[in-house]
């Protein structure tokens, strides 16, 4: 497994983060529906190449459903994730199709034991049962796992935990610290990077991410995209930039 095939299958969890941007209800009750969009940037031209538009639902203050579309600039749809949190709330049931790449995946089971993966590429589908450990998370279930856990990492500790990559169907060790703050109208800006926890660290590149600590949303990723280069077909390095919360 190369570096890019390892990013490739990381960013496909993280960035669907998937990671990036669905964002947990601490406080309200009952039902509640929320979007918002995150735009994507190519990291070294700057050129804005798609659209994440995020539909959460919540239920009694907890992040239970969700649906991630990613759209180009021209209003094409070019890939759609679905998310299940009812059966736990860091390892979301999911299907994600990506159609011009003819790739699919999914997490099609959930339990105390282990994790079921599916991908399906080229019109072949393969599947695993990946061990259970605690911590894990997977899929959007990284960004709901930071959000629970940004008070400790804002004070300074470092987190390791199972990461399930659904492109691999595997888990990694990952860790996830602090590596600065900032103030910006009034709210405090937490920069956290996550990385391996092992050598692969020292092949792999750390996504870089900033949140608001006060309402624990996610403002911006820095990393490897889950969504092909139209042009190229390879998932490119962008930074995406979350509104509209």
């Amino acid at each position: 497994m190369n570096r890019r095939e390892w990013m490739t299958g990381a960013a496909r969890l993280l960035a669907g983060v998937g990671l990036m941007g669905p964002t947990v209800v601490w406080a309200e009750e009952g039902s509640k529906t929320q979007q918002f969009i995150g735009k994507a940037y190519d990291k070294d031209s700057g050129q804005w190449i798609y659209t994440e538009q995020h539909n959460q639902t919540f239920r009694n203050g907890k992040w239970v459903s969700g649906v991630i579309r990613y759209v180009l600039p021209n209003g094409e749809l070019v890939a759609e994730k679905k998310l299940d949190f009812s059966v736990d709330p860091f390892i979301p049931l999911t299907a994600m199709s990506i159609p011009r790449s003819k790739y699919a995946e999914a997490i099609t089971e959930v339990n105390k034991d282990f994790v079921v993966m599916q991908t399906t590429e080229n019109g072949k589908t393969e599947s695993d049962k990946v061990n259970r450990k605690n911590p894990m998370c997977a899929d959007s279930g990284f960004h709901a796992f930071i959000q629970a856990n940004l008070p400790d990492l804002n004070a300074g500790k470092k987190i390791t935990l199972a990461f399930g990559v659904v492109g691999r169907r595997s888990e990694y060790s990952f860790r996830i610290l602090k590596t600065g703050s900032s103030q910006q109208d009034g709210k405090t800006r937490v920069e956290l990077r996550a990385e391996p926890d092992s050598l692969l660290r020292f092949v792999v590149d750390p996504l870089t991410l900033v949140y608001e600590l006060e309402s624990r949303n996610l403002l911006e990723y820095n990393g490897l995209s889950n969504i092909p280069d139209v042009k190229t077909g390879k998932p490119p390095m962008v930074k995406i930039v979350y509104s509209g919360y």
